[in-house]
């Protein structure tokens, strides 16, 4: 141990005496210090224990930079969420962490989460906090909404980790992030079982086909500005793993990283006159077109004899484990009907 004195102005020392006196008292402290600990005990473990310095907490704990540049810390594996992407909800039940959910967006599947409380996308810091949640995921849009409670969750103490929706490809390295933060290992080893599952669905989709040549397809996203699937996009491979042919593959996303591309009435009809086997619609909150009114649409005679078709936007455009097999048969059953004899 040591100590420091100070001088005082003028050079002049404390009292002798008195330095004699303190020097005695720690002496004597020591002398008797290993007496009391056998009276009393050892001392209390908080005691003993080491408080760990600010530089060395981070060390310990979940690191994980997200799609926003951050990096985020959590103490330990995040045991209530607050998801505000339906996608991500979907993937958390995937991975075996439903239960760690505490609230989820309004875009969520209500049959899926029927109990807990649902969010708008604009985030509300004060409903949040109420919750006392660890983790708050979300997705770049909704971000992009409320910078500033994003701020305030954050001041809580609450981390935020914000990821894009995966594509095909980017799927494993998502997964393993949101098993990061769940302490779950391997977390994109349901990806791995999912792309099994699908390779069978191909092979079903190429046995029911024989030596005929590929459904050709063209996927609505959006009818009002006639958007369709971009080429990389969650629902370009999916139409693939059905069998199907997108017939708008040599179009570009809206930007980059975009799901959609603008197609347009002309080019539509370019793409039919070469021949168009289904036109699929995909129904959700981008699009509520029904079979009905792409009937009734000037040019939809130009489709010829195209079969119009509905399916839920869930099950084709959404990155989800819990819907990809799932939309991958529906889209089978629509473009391969099975036969009388099956």
């Amino acid at each position: 141990m040591t100590i420091r004195t100070t001088a005082r102005r003028g050079g002049a020392q404390g009292p002798p005496g008195t330095v004699r006196t303190f020097r005695l008292w720690v002496l004597l402290g020591f002398a008797i210090l290993p007496g009391l600990l056998g009276t009393f005990g050892a001392l209390p473990a908080l005691a003993q224990t080491p408080v760990p310095t600010e530089e060395a907490r981070p060390e310990n704990a979940l690191r994980i930079v997200d799609d926003a540049g951050r990096t985020c810390l959590l103490a330990a594996p995040a045991a209530r969420i607050v998801s505000l992407y339906a996608g991500h909800s979907e993937n958390l039940v995937a991975l075996g962490a439903a239960e760690r959910l505490v609230a989820v967006s309004r875009a969520d599947d209500p049959a899926l989460f029927p109990e807990l409380p649902r969010l708008p996308a604009k985030i509300d810091a004060e409903r949040i906090l109420a919750l006392a949640p660890d983790l708050v995921l979300l997705r770049p849009l909704v971000e992009s909404l409320s910078p500033g409670a994003i701020a305030t969750l954050e001041r809580a103490g609450v981390a935020v980790v914000s990821l894009a929706p995966p594509e095909w490809e980017s799927m494993p390295a998502y997964l393993e992030h949101l098993g990061l933060l769940l302490g779950v290992p391997e977390g994109s080893a349901a990806w791995r079982k999912t792309l099994a599952e699908l390779a069978l669905v191909s092979e079903e989709a190429s046995r029911r086909r024989g030596a005929a040549p590929p459904v050709r397809v063209f996927l609505e996203s959006t009818g009002r500005e006639l958007h369709t699937c971009a080429p990389r996009s969650w629902a370009a491979h999916l139409l693939a793993v059905a069998g199907g042919e997108n017939v708008a593959a040599d179009l570009t996303p809206l930007r980059e990283g975009s799901a959609l591309a603008a197609c347009g009435v002309e080019r539509l009809l370019g793409y039919a006159s070469r021949g168009l086997d289904v036109y699929l619609v995909q129904r959700g909150p981008m699009n509520d077109a029904t079979e009905e009114e792409v009937r009734a649409r000037p040019w939809a005679a130009g489709l010829g004899n195209a079969r119009i078709a509905t399916i839920p936007e869930e099950l084709v455009s959404r990155p989800s484990l819990l819907r990809v097999t799932e939309g991958a048969r529906v889209l089978l059953d629509l473009f391969y009907p099975k036969t009388s004899q099956e």
